[in-house]
């Protein structure tokens, strides 16, 4: 078997690899799929509506596919078209290489994407099945990475999605500081996400509108105490005046009563002494009228 020498003419065929870009389960339009050899670029596309692409690999070279996209992880592809055999060329060699599908996502904060720096899987020509495949051995290294990366992701989401669910709960029951004491965690956790920046203005605001009626009803309960004490102090004031106006009143008749006994005293005393007079008068006149002993002889 031989393989193709630098002076034989360049391979008709070229590697059509494809695949689907994927973003939350659903296909990513607009991701740049850019083929680099070296550090030169080869072709560059976008996927399709759907997420799907189609790149076209050139023959005899080594090559790195990258598909990124603003804000997401970068994906890598190492593909080797070397050490294909020239006698494929006359068998209307028409080589394909179909990924099942790549996932982008935001970075998070606290994970440890430093295997991505690395592709995701090398492929190259496989003699004994005459087609273009992936190292098996380095796909398993790269997926063990993957799940690696996935648990730590997981592990924030849950974290992320517990705080925004304790938000929204307390939000429901109008707990407005849990849920933004909530809301402000999850914020912390993912800084770029809107969900909870949106729900903790929602919490600010319930915050707020309690704030608001609690000072509504401590002004109302203030107003009801300075009610309360000005009625009491008016109703004090009409009872103490009235107690005045009674004590005036008894003070009044107990005067009268003194004077008008003093008074009965006074005329019973006048009236004493006039009867004493009297009788002493009568008794004086009774004494003049009677005989003396020597008129009685005569």
């Amino acid at each position: 078997m031989s393989y193709i020498a630098s002076a034989q003419a360049p391979p008709n065929w070229t590697l059509k690899f494809s695949s689907v870009v994927e973003k939350a389960g659903q296909g990513f339009g607009g991701v740049d799929i850019t083929l680099y050899e070296g550090s030169k670029k080869v072709s560059q596309s976008i996927t399709s509506g759907g997420g799907d692409f189609v790149v076209e690999v050139p023959p005899n070279g080594e090559f790195v596919l990258v598909i990124s996209k603003d804000g997401f992880n970068t994906k890598k592809f190492a593909i080797n078209t070397k050490n294909v055999p020239a006698d494929m060329d006359k068998n209307n060699f028409k080589p394909v290489l179909r990924l099942e599908g790549v996932t982008m996502s935001k970075p998070l904060p606290g994970v440890d994407y430093s295997p991505l720096n690395e592709p995701l899987l090398k492929a190259s020509y496989q003699i004994s099945g005459k087609k273009f495949s992936d190292d098996a051995g380095y796909t398993s290294q790269m997926l063990s990475a993957l799940s690696k990366i996935r648990a730590q992701e997981q592990a924030i989401m849950e974290r992320y999605n517990a705080a925004n669910k304790a938000g929204d709960e307390a939000l429901k029951k109008a707990d407005c500081e849990k849920a933004k004491e909530n809301y402000t965690k999850a914020s912390g956790i993912l800084p770029d996400e809107n969900y909870p920046k949106e729900q903790l203005a929602k919490a600010e605001k319930c915050v707020n509108a309690k704030d608001e009626e609690k000072k509504k009803a401590e002004e109302a309960k203030l107003a009801a105490e300075k009610a309360a004490a000005e009625k009491a102090a008016a109703e004090k004031a009409a009872a103490d005046k009235l107690a005045a106006e009674k004590a005036a009143a008894e003070k009044a008749a107990a005067d009268k009563a003194a004077a008008d006994k003093l008074a009965a005293e006074k005329l019973a005393a006048e009236k004493a002494a006039a009867d004493k007079l009297a009788a002493e008068k009568a008794a004086a006149t009774r004494k003049k009228q009677q005989p003396t002993k020597q008129q009685r002889i005569n």
